[in-house]
Formats: C-alpha cells, sequence, structure tokens
C-alpha cells in the first residue's frame, strides 16, 4: 500500500524544496522526491557554483586596478585547483544546511526517480528500494535540461553551462554562444582568469528585456577588459584540437577563429518524459515552447497537479521558482496567496560589471500604451564608482506620465546589490516624489537612483538638463 501524504513534490530545486519547506511550515505532511542532490540546477551547477567562480576572479581584477591607483603587488597566480576545491566546498556546506533544514522540518525526503500514475501514486525507484508515495496534492519541480548546438564538437569541446563550471584546467582559448546572462558571465569569468575569450551573441537579442543602452554599455565595458564580441554564427566545425568559428569580421567579411573549447549558452528547454507516460500526466496541458502552463496558483491543467520553477518557462530565475514553490503550498493549504508578477522581478549579470534590470523597458512600455520619459546618471558623476574605479556604467529610470518608477535599469559596481530597491520602487508603484523623502548614504552608487529618477521628472539635481535621456 502507498504512503500518504498531503503533498508529494518531485524535484529537490529551489522550486521543489521551498515547496516542502513551506508546506511543512502549514502543518502538511510532506515527501520530497530528488533524483540526485538537494539544491538543484541553482545550487549544484548554476547560481552559486557560477558566483562563487565569479567572485574569486574579482581579486585578479582588483590586483590590475591596485597598480593604476599606486597599489603594487606581485602578478597574481591561480591555482585552478585549488579555486574548485573551494567551489566545491562552499556547495557542500550550503547543502548541508539545506539537507539540516529539511530534516527539522520532519519532510520525508525520498531519493530516487519520481514516476506519477494515474491514481496519484508516486513510484520511486530508490537505491535503497522502490517505495510507492500517495497524496491529494503533487508538485512538479523536475526543471530543465540545457539546448546544445546542433554541431557536435565531441566531448571535452562542446560544454554546457555546468560543464564548463567544472572544468580541470583554465583554457587558453575559448568562445561562448549565447546573448543572456549566462553567456556574459562565462565570458567574464574565463577572461577575468587569463583565457582568451569571445563571446558570438545575436546583436539584436543581446541581453532580453535589458535597456537596449545599458544593454550596449554593458557589452561595451566587457570588450575593454579583453572580452572579443562578435556575432553570432551557425557555422561552428570541430577540428582535431578544439573548434573553429566562421565569425563576422565587420568589414563585410568572415574571419576564422580557433578555440580549445565552446560553451553554449543558448536557453534550455522542460522535459516531463521522466514522470511517466500514463493518462494524468499526458493531459498536463504545456505552451509553444514546451514548459508547462499554470495559472496563479501555480496549478496546471491536471487536478491536483502542481508545477513551478524552470519547468513553467521564463523567467527562469531561483528567486521566481522559491516564490512560486511556496505559493503551490499555500494553495494546497487552503490560503490564498499573492500570485508573481515576473515584471518586478530582478534580472542581473554578475562579473567585473554587473548589470541590473527591473521592471519594463521603455518599448515594453510604449507596446502596453504606456506614455514614459526617462533619463540616464552616468556614474563618471559618482563618487563611490569613481572610488572603485567602474565609473564607465550608468542607472536608468523609467517613469510613467504620473511620475511613477516603471523601470529601473543599471549597469556598474556593485549594481546587483540595488535590486532589493529596484523591485520595491517597481513593485510598490513609488514615485518620484516617494523618492525625495529616501536619503540615499553618500557616498554610494545607490545615490544614482534618485539622480536618474529626478532628471526624468525634469528637475535633475547633480546632471544639467542636457544630460536628460534624448530620445
Amino acid at each position: 500500500m502507498a504512503e500518504q501524504f498531503d503533498a508529494i513534490i518531485i524535484g529537490g530545486g529551489p522550486g521543489g524544496y521551498s515547496a516542502a519547506l513551506r508546506a511543512a511550515q502549514l502543518k502538511q505532511k510532506v515527501a520530497l522526491v530528488e533524483k540526485d542532490a538537494v539544491g538543484g540546477l541553482c545550487l549544484h551547477d548554476a547560481c552559486i557554483p557560477s558566483k562563487t567562480l565569479l567572485a574569486a576572479a574579482s581579486i585578479p581584477d582588483a590586483a590590475k586596478k591596485g597598480a593604476k591607483i599606486g597599489i603594487r603587488m606581485e602578478e597574481p597566480t591561480v591555482d585552478w585547483s585549488a579555486v574548485q576545491d573551494h567551489k566545491s566546498s562552499l556547495v557542500s556546506k550550503l547543502e548541508k544546511g539545506l539537507l539540516g533544514l529539511i530534516k527539522s522540518r520532519d519532510i520525508e525526503l525520498v531519493t530516487g526517480i519520481g514516476r506519477i500514475n494515474d491514481d496519484k501514486v508516486v513510484s520511486v525507484a530508490a537505491a535503497d528500494g522502490d517505495r510507492e508515495l500517495s497524496a491529494p496534492n503533487i508538485i512538479l519541480a523536475i526543471g530543465t535540461s540545457p539546448i546544445i548546438g546542433e554541431v557536435d564538437l565531441g566531448p571535452g569541446t562542446g560544454l554546457t553551462t555546468s560543464e564548463a563550471l567544472s572544468l580541470t584546467e583554465i583554457p587558453k582559448s575559448l568562445a561562448v554562444i549565447g546573448s543572456d546572462a549566462w553567456a556574459c558571465e562565462f565570458a567574464a569569468l574565463y577572461n577575468s582568469f587569463g583565457a582568451q575569450v569571445w563571446l558570438a551573441s545575436d546583436p539584436d537579442g543581446f541581453l532580453p528585456g535589458v535597456e537596449p543602452d545599458i544593454a550596449t554599455l554593458y557589452k561595451r565595458s566587457l570588450g575593454k577588459t579583453g572580452v572579443h564580441l562578435v556575432n553570432l554564427t551557425a557555422d561552428i566545425s570541430r577540428t582535431g584540437s578544439g573548434a573553429v568559428l566562421n565569425i563576422d569580421d565587420g568589414k563585410g567579411g568572415t574571419e576564422l577563429i580557433e578555440v580549445e573549447k565552446v560553451i553554449f549558452s543558448l536557453g534550455r528547454k522542460a522535459s516531463l518524459d521522466s514522470l511517466g507516460t500514463d493518462s494524468l500526466v499526458a493531459a498536463i496541458e504545456t505552451d509553444d515552447e514546451g514548459f508547462v502552463a499554470v495559472n496563479n496558483s501555480m496549478m496546471t491543467s491536471s487536478p491536483g497537479i502542481f508545477a513551478v520553477g524552470d519547468l513553467t518557462g521564463e523567467p527562469m530565475l531561483a528567486s521566481a521558482a522559491f516564490a512560486q514553490g511556496m505559493i503551490a503550498a499555500e494553495v494546497i493549504a487552503g490560503l490564498e496567496p499573492r500570485p508573481v508578477n515576473d515584471r518586478y522581478i530582478p534580472r542581473l549579470v554578475y562579473g567585473e560589471a554587473e548589470l541590473l534590470a527591473v521592471g519594463l523597458t521603455e518599448e515594453q512600455a510604449r507596446e502596453q500604451g504606456i506614455e514614459v520619459r526617462s533619463a540616464r546618471y552616468p556614474l563618471q558623476g559618482n563618487g563611490r564608482a569613481l572610488m572603485l574605479q567602474e565609473s564607465s556604467g550608468a542607472v536608468k529610470v523609467i517613469i510613467d506620465d504620473a511620475g511613477t518608477v516603471i523601470g529601473l535599469h543599471a549597469i556598474g559596481p556593485r549594481v546587483t546589490e540595488l535590486a532589493g530597491e529596484a523591485q520595491l520602487l517597481t513593485n510598490w508603484e513609488a514615485s518620484v516624489e516617494d523618492l525625495e523623502g529616501l536619503l540615499h548614504p553618500h557616498p554610494t552608487v545607490s545615490e544614482g537612483i534618485v539622480e536618474a529618477a529626478f532628471s526624468a521628472a525634469g528637475r535633475p539635481f547633480h546632471m544639467m538638463q542636457m544630460d536628460k535621456e534624448r530620445g
């Protein structure tokens, strides 16, 4: 007879474990089924390891900057094996903490692959024996898999983003294929560690959802660090020692570039195949791209079946998955949680130059019939940015005709730390007048928010009127 639960969660990534923790908090009897390691892609193969490596890469970057202001030290050397050990140690520490939290909530953690039959019984093929679990509510949090280029470059040459985090040595040269935050971060990461890097992206779709002028400033900043920026090309072929890319040389011709590794960051796809083929699973509706369709309560088209996290498509961010998991758990417990508004979820890029995008772009606003005004505050006038030798960035604020902040986009030092404030301003529909009573410490990069907002409203403070965003 199947073991009875109030809720079964299949998948232990951010969406899955947040659902389990919240459901247990609401006195639900919970089983969490995970085929591999709790924490999912984010903890083991994405957010945490990539940002750990980027944090390590910032140290040699800082050494280079120090020489420009009179702080000279020996040329830093990189013990890549030790860097990777540090990354693994940090991931392990966070995983142990998460496992302890799950245990403290009396959540039944079942290791194995879960398959669903029409009686809502989840059969788990586990190493310590098969188990059958049953619940009136099942939450799917099985995640996605990477989309790989059509060209087979062979093992060790064509890499997924997960594989690119665990290289045993730093390649002398590599190409990153993609236009999203992941592609930018990998280009910045390996460039900082001394590799010769080409970022091959789509010029018309670079950093989607980011104000084009801010994205252009980011691209320019990457170029200044030594990353070679080229147009995305499908002409990639395998060689004996790596791969050859046929790129646009910017002069109407093409150029051949040979690299040791190619990292593909072309997006991810959902797959429900692992859940089985019974009619309950087959009835789950998907969108045109194959992601599971859900309503504001994270319910799928199959009664009692919920879906959260990357499985539901964009924005495919851990922060969104956390919120979605908690919503599903609260709905199961009979609560009426506030739905997630994707418009206000911060989109970030980490690295030597950081990028932040929250809310609408000007184009998106106008497509919705919103009259907008905007201004961009250049960080050349920001004391903190000048101190950090990263003053080529900017903060851009977009307001509607009532003066409400509907978009905030920025590139510059540590702007990812402004994501909380940016989300609060846009989500709570703050006005420029609201900002007047919020004093921003001086000197900080955060001052750029109020400077840009005041300028967008037609009354710049530390900016001349001519600096108001044109067009």
